[in-house]
């Protein structure tokens, strides 16, 4: 199975999550762009989240020979910034009392982000493999 498969998949799930509701508040569903344009989250740097996505999907089709670089930058960045945002405070209490949970865009996201980094992180087994011709036999 090619694994760099993983990047490209990760990256559009990255993408598509971010229109989907991220966290529940007071019973209310809110999706990542939501909380990227509220000025009172201040979560402008959420938008790096699908530009991450993007990056993925840009350098899996057009810089093959830095993807699997891209991809780990790109999704050990987005998971930093997904726990100091979002993680962090649903893991306090305070959080937990207003009723702050994470929702499906938010588990898809992180999903995605887990796979780009592990198919960014594996080798291909074509290229695992030495490219020295078989020792003669022993004779």
């Amino acid at each position: 199975m090619n694994k760099r498969i993983l990047i490209p998949a990760g990256g559009i799930l990255i993408i598509i999550c971010f229109f989907l509701p991220w966290v529940r508040a007071c019973n209310v569903d809110i999706t990542g762009i939501q909380l990227a344009t509220d000025k009172d989250f201040d979560g402008a740097l959420l938008w790096l989240v699908p530009l991450a996505g993007l990056a993925m999907l840009i350098g899996y089709l057009a810089v093959k020979e830095r993807a699997r670089v891209i991809a780990v930058i790109s999704s050990l960045g987005g998971l930093l910034l997904l726990f100091i945002k979002i993680l962090g405070p649903i893991t306090k209490g305070e959080a937990r009392q207003m009723g702050l949970e994470l929702q499906v865009g938010g588990y898809g996201t992180i999903i995605g982000l887990i796979l780009a980094l592990i198919g960014g992180l594996t080798t291909d087994s074509k290229k695992a493999v030495s490219d020295k011709p078989p020792d003669e036999a022993e004779g």
